[in-house]
C-alpha cells in the first residue's frame, strides 16, 4: 500500500519490502504525521511504518481539534485495526503520543483484539502522573514560550502572525485535551513496555519515566538517550536502533 492510500488517521510509508513488522508512531502534542516521515530512511525496509494523524493538522488542517483522548483513542483504534494484517506490532508515542498509544493498546486488549507486542513510550509521565498545567490558558507567546523551552524551534513562526495564531491554536487544543485526561478503567497494558527519555529533558525526567513500570503487566525496561525532550529528532540514528533492539521477536531479521 502506498503512502497515498490513506485513512483519516492513519498515516503509512511502506518499506521497499514486504513487511515483516509493523512500527505504529503517534506524534506529540502540536505534532504531525510528517514528525516521523525521516524514520522511513533510516528504517529496516522490512518494516512498515504507519504514523497516526490527529486532526487540526497537515492534511486534516480543515478539520476540528480533537476535544478528548477517549476520542482519539476510538478514532485510532477503529480504523488503525483495518490497516493491519495481524503481524507483530510496535507502538512507538512521544510525550503525548506515549499515553494515547497506551491507551489505543488497552482498548485493544478491552476488545479482545490482539494488542500490540511492544509498547514503547518515550519522554513522558506515567498515566495519571501528568502535572496539571496551564498551557492552555496562555496567550500565544505564552505557549510558544512553552514549545521553546521544551526544544521546539519558533523563531521563524513568531515573525508571521497567522502562523504563529494557528501553532499557538494547535498546541493548545492539545494541551487542554491532556489536562482533560485520566486513565482509564481496566488494567494495564500486558505488553511488554520499553520507556525512552531525554537524560536533559526539561519536563520529564529519567525518574519521571521509570513510574511506567507500574503500567504494564508485562516485561519492562527504560533507556536513556543524550539530549532533552526531542532527543528522539536529534539522535534519531540511535533511537532507531535502540528501537529495533527492543524487538526481541524481529531483531534476527535486521541483521
Amino acid at each position: 500500500m502506498s503512502d497515498t492510500s490513506r485513512s483519516a488517521w492513519v498515516r503509512r510509508l511502506p518499506g521497499a519490502e514486504p513487511a515483516r513488522h509493523h512500527l505504529v508512531c503517534f506524534p506529540h502534542a502540536g505534532g504531525g504525521a510528517s514528525f516521523y516521515r525521516p524514520w522511513r530512511d533510516t528504517l529496516q525496509a522490512g518494516t512498515d511504518l504507519l504514523v497516526i494523524q490527529y486532526p487540526g493538522r497537515e492534511d486534516r488542517l480543515r478539520e476540528p481539534f480533537a476535544e478528548t483522548v477517549e476520542e482519539v483513542v476510538e478514532g485510532v483504534s477503529a480504523q488503525l485495526t483495518a490497516e493491519l494484517d495481524g503481524g507483530p506490532v510496535t507502538f512507538f508515542g512521544h510525550s503525548m503520543g506515549a499515553l494515547i498509544a497506551y491507551e489505543v493498546a488497552r482498548h485493544w486488549e478491552r476488545m479482545g483484539l490482539p494488542g500490540p507486542d511492544r509498547l514503547v513510550v518515550s519522554g513522558q509521565y506515567a498515566p495519571g502522573e501528568l502535572p496539571a498545567q496551564d498551557v492552555h490558558e496562555r496567550d500565544d507567546d505564552g505557549v510558544l514560550d512553552v514549545v521553546e523551552r521544551l526544544g521546539g524551534a519558533v523563531s521563524d513562526v513568531r515573525r508571521s502572525p497567522e502562523l504563529k495564531e494557528f501553532v499557538a491554536s494547535l498546541v493548545r487544543a492539545d494541551y487542554r485535551m491532556l489536562d482533560g485526561y485520566a486513565p482509564f478503567d481496566g488494567e494495564p497494558v500486558a505488553a511488554a513496555l520499553t520507556a525512552f527519555c531525554g537524560r536533559d529533558d526539561p519536563a520529564v525526567s529519567p525518574a519521571d519515566v521509570a513510574r511506567w513500570r507500574d503500567f504494564t503487566t508485562g516485561p519492562f525496561e527504560q533507556q536513556h538517550f543524550p539530549g532533552g525532550h526531542f532527543y528522539l529528532r536529534d539522535g534519531q540514528s540511535a533511537v532507531i536502533s535502540a528501537l529495533v533492539a527492543a524487538l526481541p521477536h524481529v531483531t534476527g531479521q535486521y541483521t
